[in-house]
């Protein structure tokens, strides 16, 4: 079998088994399984998946409980796979993923975000606080490794409770004053991690499985139809959700600011270490699409034989900064895949006049058709308003020799309420 469609295969039984885990199973102990990998045959007739599970006491009955339910889950898996047979379901236990052992080695996430303890981004959305500060003031004990509040929004100075205890690991001592700590330790994050986790062992401590449906809350806040609570159809978490569909798991993606990224840090889910590129706190506009090429050079002279696929999320005034950049893309001859999420506005900034009662200023401009601008410069570039245009769209453009351009018309005002 070629080995991108293999590999793309068991991206897919991944991503289908851990929804399946976390929403659709009626056991509770599935929602402590994340699946590290998948492993399927040559004929298809196979699947081995291996998952770590958290915490990992008593995970030898809870595999011998996935094994029985292989045939539940793969009528759930034959639901969307597009082969003649579903292949079977082999249960193992990843022992070489424990969360506790592996925790100082991942960044966003900290742990693969489709473990149900991951909550995605923080510190951007007013919407997202709202589930998630109330989790952290019922937390007896806040570690911070590597937090820096200049990512964050003014509600998150000392955002927990007086009498919280609260430690930190930091790289540069604390003179921002921006959240207190009972105790600070200045120096290299992961070995102080490391110190702290020797002789401890992993636990359940929430015992109604809060971070579970504060998870499950998030979800559907962000990736639901701000109207009727169902699945988008179309808009930018739609674009998001396709997106994260077609990209393998190892890929890699980079996003510039505005309101986009902010839906993103929540409904992206990471899965390696480093695989979310972006500006961060200095909020750089027209950052996504260079910092797409470096690292798909980098990438290529350090991984020649198994280079990840790249895809830059940038919104159109973002795009409009940087067409320069899409004759680098084409005299490199790399495959990048830029979605642009197309409104016509600076829909964030344009957000903040609205509801702080001022007049738009400067924030709308006139259209750009960025498919015909790609075209002219070497480029694939096609217009997309709905799910299957864009995954049409995507068709082949991680294999190419040079760049793809999807211009998601996703129209105005599409962020309220949605922040």
């Amino acid at each position: 079998m070629n080995k991108s469609v293999k590999t793309n295969l068991s991206s897919l039984i991944h991503r289908r088994l851990s929804e399946v885990l976390l929403f659709e199973s009626s056991d509770p102990r599935f929602s402590n399984v994340t699946i590290s990998r998948v492993e399927a045959s040559n004929n298809l007739t196979l699947a081995k998946v291996f998952v770590s599970i958290f915490p990992p006491e008593g995970h030898n009955e809870l595999i011998i409980s996935l094994n029985k339910a292989s045939g539940f889950l793969s009528r759930k898996l034959g639901q969307v796979l597009k082969t003649r047979n579903t292949p079977q379901l082999i249960f193992k236990y990843d022992s070489g993923f424990d969360h506790s052992d592996e925790i100082e080695t991942l960044l966003k996430g900290v742990l693969p975000e489709d473990n149900p303890l991951a909550l995605g981004g923080a510190g951007l959305s007013p919407l997202a606080d709202i589930h998630l500060l109330p989790l952290l003031n019922e937390s007896d004990f806040i570690i911070l490794a590597g937090y820096d509040p200049i990512e964050m929004r003014v509600g998150w100075r000392n955002p927990w409770d007086e009498g919280a205890r609260v430690i930190e690991f930091c790289a540069v001592p604390n003179t921002h004053y921006m959240h207190r700590a009972n105790i600070s330790f200045v120096g290299d994050v992961g070995e102080g991690l490391k110190t702290l986790r020797k002789g401890v062992s992993a636990n359940s401590v929430w015992k109604n499985e809060e971070p579970q449906k504060v998870r499950r809350a998030l979800k559907t806040t962000f990736s639901g139809d701000k109207k009727s609570g169902t699945k988008e159809e179309w808009g930018p978490a739609a674009v998001i959700d396709v997106m994260r569909k077609a990209l393998p798991r190892n890929g890699v993606t980079t996003a510039d600011s505005g309101a986009h990224r902010i839906m993103l840090s929540q409904q992206w889910e990471c899965y390696e270490a480093r695989s979310l590129l972006q500006s961060t706190a200095l909020c750089t506009m027209g950052c996504a699409v260079p910092l797409a090429i470096g690292f798909r050079l980098v990438s290529s002279e350090c991984h020649a034989k198994d280079v990840p696929p790249v895809a830059a999320f940038v919104g159109d005034a973002g795009m409009e900064m940087v067409l320069g950049e899409l004759a680098t893309l084409r005299d490199l001859k790399l495959p990048v895949v830029i979605i642009v999420f197309v409104d016509e506005s600076l829909g964030l900034i344009e957000l903040k006049q609205r509801n702080s009662g001022l007049t738009n200023l400067g924030v709308d401009f006139g259209p750009t058709d960025f498919p015909a601008v790609a075209e002219a410069l070497g480029g694939i570039g096609s217009w997309v308003s709905n799910r299957d245009e864009m995954n049409a769209a995507l068709e082949g453009a991680f294999e190419r020799q040079t760049f793809t351009l999807l211009a998601c018309k996703i129209g105005e005002k599409v962020y309220d309420e949605r922040l």
